[in-house]
């Protein structure tokens, strides 16, 4: 008996060792395939009645550098759908993430005690600032997988291909409500889903790719200006004149750069002269002005100021918003804009 039982213990040994070397085997040709998402639990509420965000959910910056774009939602429930559609996508198999994006308000706003300082500071006047017509809302964008590439990625397409394969029965109804679909107005099909695109994780920092041939040439074109806005050190400035080709006040000339035979060359070379004559009004007012030409324009600038949060451009917005040049000829119209670093620096290090 022992003997007996002995030997099926050998014999289940060794096939198991044999099930596991044709295991290994079977792993090293065809691989062992990519491991499903983690199942979630099923988001619960908050006192307030929204669901909570499981941890899990949440979009970071290691979960890949691209995604495809499935949904997204504003307003105060806005959480509460891509919760939920991102739970429906992950029973389906989808590594499915959701982000909260909300647009930077682009007017700097002074809390009640800087509001009083400067009341103090202007003589119990308040200061005005700039208003949205539309107050900025929460926007809860859903999101699926992690993918290397957005072309020629065969896991990107075959998640794609998978994502339109899906119909309204794939989702529980509340979310599928929520979904946007096909009808004659977008001329897709009634069961198809609409918007599906490859997207950046919005987390991880974008590279830049850096023009030589175009900071060659906006070297040359401000090189020579007396009043470039190369001279400004401060983050930010306000333009607040922008002149293209073909638009402006000066007579036709050639100078340096400019002096080209061709049509765009002329035009460049009056929005080039356009600047440089509102540039010099500005200056002969006492305001500290700068010019700054582009490939595209040539752009009157005033003032340096660190950043949206610095509360000075917003009195000089008011300020250069009501100006006129030249017997009204000439109206400022101003906004903040980054201020254009020389290239110089940037060609030096790529020799």
């Amino acid at each position: 008996m022992g003997a007996r039982f002995l030997m099926v213990v050998v014999i289940a040994g060794l096939n198991a060792g044999v099930g596991l070397a044709q295991d290994g085997y079977i792993g090293s040709i065809f691989g062992r395939g990519k491991k499903s998402p983690p199942r979630s639990e099923q988001p619960v509420a908050n006192l307030d009645g929204h669901l909570q965000v499981p941890p899990e959910f949440l979009l970071t910056p290691k979960n890949g550098p691209f995604h495809i774009f499935v949904a997204s939602y504003v307003g105060d429930r806005g959480s509460d759908y891509a919760v939920r559609l991102a739970a429906d996508l992950r029973k389906l198999g989808f590594e499915a993430y959701v982000h909260n994006y909300r647009e930077r308000e682009p007017f700097y706003r002074p809390n009640a005690q800087e509001l009083e300082s400067m009341r103090k500071k202007w003589e119990g006047k308040t200061p005005r600032f700039p208003q949205l017509k539309t107050p900025l809302q929460d926007n809860w964008v859903v999101v699926v997988g992690n993918f290397a590439g957005i072309e020629n990625d065969r896991a990107f397409d075959s998640a794609m291909s998978k994502l339109k394969r899906l119909n309204r029965e794939s989702f529980s109804q509340p979310v599928a409500v929520e979904l946007r679909w096909g009808n004659e107005a977008n001329r897709k099909k009634a069961d198809e889903l609409v918007g599906l695109r490859g997207t950046a994780n919005p987390l991880r920092p974008r590279e830049e790719k850096v023009d030589l041939k175009m900071l060659k040439m906006l070297k040359e074109m401000n090189q020579d200006e007396p009043f470039s806005i190369y001279q400004l050190r401060a983050p930010c400035t306000l333009c607040v004149c922008n002149f293209t080709a073909g638009v402006g006040i000066a007579k036709d000339e050639k100078k340096g750069f400019f002096g080209g035979g061709n049509k765009q060359s002329l035009g460049m070379a009056k929005a080039a002269d356009n600047a440089r004559i509102v540039c010099k009004l500005l200056r002969d007012m006492g305001e500290e002005a700068y010019v700054f030409h582009s490939d595209t324009a040539s752009v009157v600038c005033v003032n340096g100021y660190a950043g949206r949060e610095d509360p000075k451009w917003v009195k000089d917005f008011d300020k250069y918003a009501k100006m006129k040049l030249a017997n009204g000829m000439i109206e400022l119209k101003p906004s903040l804009m980054p201020t254009p670093k020389d290239p110089t620096p940037y060609l030096m290090n790529a020799n």
